[in-house]
């Protein structure tokens, strides 16, 4: 819902919202004043794109009624660049804010985020993506109704087992990482939808990931798994499945049952033998119809 705001003073609808004061300043005779009507509309959302932050202001952490906190960055160019925020630090005290639902924090320089994150319980959506984040906070599995994590564009080398608390995600986004393994405790997402984890260098999948039943994208290409598990079959739900670019060997022949698949990619696997490559990228028909000319019923 969007208000007609009027100067109190002057009766003026020129008006500007004063974040750090919680109200309106009048463009013309500059009185500040209360939301007043407006305040549902932006007293619970705090929109600081490109203030040029090093650090999170200490008055934002006064506002433990927020639900919004937008500290993102726009993208780095001669436009941007002398307004960028460029945040490398989160302070402990972000776990003041424990009605925060929606958290931005991308195209910073966040290198860590601090075990108060897990007081954020509230949180529906976090993104931490394009940042220096080289590991995760274990005190991320405290946020159970996380519904989107996004992680993408860091240097995370590995997941704590800590994720597999994460019980409400459905999307996890944390591709183009250095992460090398998935922990079994992925399994434990059981409400996940899509799983973007490509441009890491993931050698094996947990077959615990076979458990996500409401799985409809996945993508790991361009990563270095040699095998995937055998159970993988039972992943029916899955919309959107691209394996391309890694060292794959051989397939599982339960992949065959992945019935709802509508886009399968998986070119670039050369070294694929059972089938072989050449019949592996006709699609999933060929596939089968190879296991069932050389393959025991």
């Amino acid at each position: 819902m969007s208000f007609q705001t009027t100067c109190p003073e002057c009766g003026s609808t020129t008006v500007s919202r004063s974040q750090a004061e919680e109200g309106f300043i009048c463009i013309n005779c500059k009185h500040h004043f209360p939301y007043g009507e407006a305040e549902e509309e932006y007293k619970y959302s705090l929109d600081m794109v490109d203030w040029g932050l090093y650090e999170i202001p200490e008055w934002v952490f006064k506002r433990t009624y927020l639900k919004n906190l937008d500290l993102s960055a726009e993208p780095f160019d001669s436009f941007h660049a002398p307004f960028c925020n460029r945040i490398d630090y989160i302070s402990p005290q972000i776990g003041l804010l424990t009605s925060l639902e929606d958290l931005h924090l991308s195209d910073n320089n966040i290198s860590e985020l601090p075990p108060e994150i897990g007081h954020c319980k509230e949180l529906r959506f976090l993104s931490v993506a394009r940042n220096n984040l080289k590991t995760l906070t274990k005190e991320i599995g405290n946020l159970k109704k996380l519904d989107i994590l996004n992680l993408y564009h860091n240097c995370i080398e590995e997941l704590p087992v800590q994720i597999g608390g994460l019980t409400g995600l459905t999307g996890l986004h944390i591709d183009s990482n250095c992460i090398k393994y998935l922990p079994a405790e992925i399994g434990n997402l059981i409400n996940l939808r899509i799983l973007r984890a490509e441009n890491n260098q993931i050698r094996k999948l947990p077959p615990e990931i076979c458990l996500l039943e409401k799985l409809e994208t996945l993508h790991l290409q361009s990563n270095r798994i040699e095998t995937l598990p055998d159970n993988v079959g039972t992943l029916t739900s899955l919309i959107n499945l691209n394996l391309e670019n890694n060292e794959l060997k051989s397939l599982p022949r339960s992949i065959v049952n992945l019935k709802n698949l509508k886009e399968f990619r998986i070119s670039g696997n050369q070294s694929l033998v059972s089938p072989p490559y050449e019949v592996a990228v006709e699609g999933l028909e060929v596939i089968s119809e190879w296991f069932d000319e050389h393959l025991e019923k």
